[in-house]
């Protein structure tokens, strides 16, 4: 009697597991892929020496040989934004700019122009104010150039109009790139927009206020 007991209450445990087990929720396939931590492959971080290293093969005289064929200042600035060292200085910005900015003013006085241009060329891309004040210090030099080797301003290997185009970026389009004949015959206008634009900025941000608005003629 007591073995059909327990044969009974051995059933009854099996007939409960089979049915909790019934019941129970077995996930697919596709839900234990999605369930699976993903691993995302992270770009790896530009080591100090590699950045300086890119920034010794622009300085190269044939870094810009690419760019030959291009007719315009914005072709070639197009040409340098799509070359590798240039990619490979855009992935880390809060890193590499400050190291960019940095060799720029301490080679800055002794700097070729074709090397120039590609530093404007980068400051317009990075979109760091930081980048304001050299620009800024390099038009106004310009005021010094005779008024016959203005011409060359426009060759689109001179850096004159890089950096005007980074700074237009940079000053969310308040300052306007000068047209040619303002260029040749009244470059001091243009460059007293500039410069008033900037110590007025510098006063604003003193202050903590808005960027400043456009100069008006």
């Amino acid at each position: 009697m007591r073995a059909v007991i327990l044969n009974e209450m051995g059933l009854m445990a099996i007939k409960k597991v089979l049915t909790s087990l019934r019941y129970r929720h077995i996930p697919s396939e596709v839900e234990t892929i999605q369930k699976r931590p993903s691993k995302r492959l992270e770009k790896p971080i530009m080591l100090v020496t590699e950045v300086n290293h890119i920034l010794d093969v622009i300085r190269k005289p044939d870094f810009l040989e690419a760019t030959y064929t291009a007719s315009d200042h914005n072709t070639v600035a197009a040409i340098i934004r799509d070359m590798w060292e240039s990619k490979c200085l855009l992935e880390d910005k809060n890193t590499n700019f400050p190291l960019m900015l940095a060799r720029y003013q301490e080679e800055m006085a002794s700097m070729t122009d074709e090397t120039r241009l590609i530093y404007f060329v980068m400051f317009r891309l990075y979109r760091d104010e930081d980048a304001i004040p050299e620009l800024v210090s390099y038009l106004v030099s310009c005021r010094s150039v005779a008024p016959r080797e203005k011409v060359k301003f426009f060759s689109p290997w001179h850096p004159f109009f890089h950096a005007v185009e980074a700074l237009e970026t940079l000053s969310h389009h308040y300052l306007r790139i000068p047209t040619g004949s303002e260029v040749l015959n009244d470059l001091d206008t243009f460059l007293g927009y500039v410069m008033r634009w900037s110590m007025d900025r510098t006063v604003r941000q003193r202050r903590k206020t808005p960027l400043a608005q456009k100069v008006q003629s």
